[in-house]
């Protein structure tokens, strides 16, 4: 049985030939509740108040220098992005939206957990990793979105989580 107040998104992992589209002949009611909690799933995924300052804490908190951020951790962003974009969306179609969504949110949390607890420049390139392995799992959210919305309601869905 489902605790009370926990709203789940619908499973669209795995179509089979001839279903229709997941939100075809849903009530307005479930198309805003599945709307207001997209939205607030990518409030919070994108919500990162603290990275405009993220250079300056590492050079302060952690003791970086600008060479070695520039040389040794800002690098493995692009890195990352070069390895997990392609195999993100590939992993979504075998996995599902849902799981590849909760590992973005996973690797957002490892992300602050590595910059909060590690020392030194390895421990921040993982850091940027696992940025950039988050990064990429946001496309899945997005392509979530259309996946669970009708066809007619694509515009205003893009304007809700766009928004949010």
């Amino acid at each position: 049985e489902e605790p009370v107040g926990v709203m789940e998104l619908p499973d669209v992992s795995a179509p089979k030939a001839g279903d229709q589209h997941p939100a075809e002949g849903s009530s307005p009611t479930g198309y805003r509740q599945v709307m207001l909690v997209l939205c607030l799933v990518g409030f919070f995924w994108n919500c990162k108040p603290s990275e405009p300052y993220l250079t300056q804490y590492l050079m302060t908190d952690k003791r970086l220098t600008e060479e070695q951020l520039d040389h040794e951790v800002w690098p493995w962003y692009t890195y990352g992005s070069f390895l997990f974009l392609l195999p993100v969306g590939i992993l979504s179609e075998m996995l599902g939206y849902r799981a590849m969504i909760f590992g973005g949110v996973l690797c957002r949390e490892a992300t602050r957990i590595l910059l909060i607890f590690g020392e030194g420049t390895a421990c921040m390139a993982v850091m940027q990793v696992t940025f950039a392995t988050a990064t990429a799992i946001n496309t899945v959210y997005f392509a979530y979105v259309y996946m669970v919305v009708d066809l007619a309601q694509f515009q205003e869905a893009t304007g809700y989580v766009r928004a949010a």
